[in-house]
Formats: structure tokens, sequence, C-alpha cells
């Protein structure tokens, strides 16, 4: 906006690049490879247990498998994200 004294009022905003720091780049990898195993981890898991029921075992058995994936899942996040914020940004 221009204000009545003629002087343009608006912030200057930079165009900044989604790759301007070893932060960013970061993000950014962790971003895509988070991405990619999204998409592909469902595709194990659909077929994991008719291969598993194959072999012979019982459906608690199966059961019981795909609820160790998550308990660990969950568990190793906890210290995951604590040697994370210790550790600290690298810089590369």
């Amino acid at each position: 906006m221009r204000a009545f004294s003629g002087i343009d009022e608006r912030p200057k905003i930079k165009a900044v690049s989604f790759h301007t720091n070893a932060k960013n780049r970061n993000l950014s990898i962790l971003l895509i490879t988070w991405v990619l195993f999204s998409l592909t981890r469902p595709l194990f898991y659909q077929f994991e247990s008719d291969y598993v029921n194959r072999l012979g075992a019982s459906p608690e058995i199966i059961g019981l498998m795909g609820s160790s994936v998550v308990l660990v899942s969950m568990l190793i996040q906890i210290p995951g994200g604590y040697l994370a914020d210790k550790r600290g940004v690298e810089r590369t």
C-alpha cells in the first residue's frame, strides 16, 4: 500500500529457496524419505499376512506381528527424539 506520503509501506519479502541452508536441506531429505517409505509400507503389509498365513501362522500370531511393529515403532520414537534433540543440527 502507498501511504499519503508516497512511500511504499509494504514489507520487502525475499524469495527464499527451500534449500537455503543445511537445516532446510536435511528437512527436505527427511520429508522425501518419509513420503517414499509411507507410500511403500502399505504394499508390504498388504501381502505380509497372506504370506505368513500360508506358512502356517495362526491369526493370533499374525495379529501379534502387526501389533509388535507398531509397538516397537512407538518405543523407538521416544529415545530417537531425545537423541536428535541432544545432538542438535549438524552443519554440513
